[in-house]
C-alpha cells in the first residue's frame, strides 16, 4: 500500500508572464508525493492549464481524490522494471489507467494529474531497482525542446534571443531566420 500526498502550489512570478494563449502572475502547480512501505519516495509534478486541456489546480486535484487516489491506495502494484520503458508505462496504464476516463463530460482532459501519476511511480520503479531513467532510454532517442516566447519588452527580446540562439532552440531559430 502505497502513502499518498498531493500539495497544491501557487507560486508566484516576479513578473507577469504572457503569451497568446494567456497571462500569468503565477505558476499553478502541484507536487504528488507517493511512499512505498520501504520508505522509497516517487514524486511526479502537474501543472494544469485551464486555457489548453480545461483542468484548473483545484479540478485536477479534486478528480485525483476521487478517481485515481483509491485505486493507488488498494493496488497492488507491482515494481518491477525488467529494464524496459515500454513495459513499465504499460504495467502502470493497466494497473491504474485503463478505466479511468480521464475526459469529463466538459470536455476535460485531466492530463496533469495522469502525468504526475505515472511520473510519481516511475520514480518508484526506479528507485526501487536502483537505475536512473537514462538506463532505460537509448543514447540514440533525441528529445527535441522548445519553448514559449513570452510577452517582454522589446529592451529584453535580444537577450532571450541571445538565450535561445546559444542553448539552439531549432525551432525558435527557425522562426527568428525567417524574419
Amino acid at each position: 500500500m502505497l502513502k499518498i500526498n498531493l500539495y497544491q502550489m501557487r507560486i508566484p512570478f516576479n513578473f507577469s508572464f504572457g503569451h497568446g494563449a494567456a497571462k500569468r502572475t503565477t505558476s499553478d502547480s502541484f507536487i504528488l508525493k507517493l511512499e512505498s512501505e520501504e520508505g522509497l519516495i516517487g514524486y511526479g509534478e502537474g501543472l494544469p492549464r485551464s486555457y489548453v486541456t480545461g483542468e484548473t489546480l483545484d479540478t485536477s486535484c479534486q478528480f485525483f481524490k476521487e478517481s485515481l487516489s483509491p485505486l493507488i491506495k488498494t493496488s497492488s502494484f507491482q515494481f518491477k522494471s525488467n529494464n524496459n520503458l515500454q513495459e513499465i508505462l504499460e504495467n502502470i496504464h493497466n494497473c491504474f489507467f485503463k478505466n479511468i476516463n480521464f475526459q469529463n463530460e466538459d470536455n476535460v482532459s485531466f492530463n496533469s494529474i495522469k502525468c504526475a501519476t505515472e511520473m510519481a511511480l516511475l520514480d518508484l520503479v526506479l528507485q526501487k531497482e536502483k537505475k536512473g531513467l537514462n538506463n532505460l532510454i537509448s543514447p540514440n532517442n533525441k528529445v527535441n525542446y522548445s519553448c514559449i516566447l513570452p510577452f517582454f519588452p522589446l529592451k529584453y527580446l535580444g537577450l532571450i534571443l541571445r538565450f535561445l540562439k546559444f542553448y539552439k532552440f531549432k525551432q525558435m531559430l527557425k522562426m527568428m531566420n525567417k524574419d
